[in-house]
């Protein structure tokens, strides 16, 4: 998965708790608030290696 892919997924699963606790339809909150602060994410790196042209990040 790349960067952007990492953090429009991480974008999507924020946006989706929030629309799970403003449910409209009264299964919303249940009393429970949350903001958000600093998101700090963890990502990995790997370098793979190929003969010919097929090398990459991933």
């Amino acid at each position: 998965m790349d960067l952007a892919d990492a953090i429009t997924l991480l974008r999507d699963q924020v946006a989706e708790a929030q629309d799970r606790i403003a449910d409209p339809a009264g299964r919303g909150d249940r009393g429970v608030l949350f903001t958000l602060g600093e998101i700090t994410l963890d990502l990995g790196l790997e370098l793979t290696g190929a003969k010919g042209v097929n090398g990459g990040l991933r």
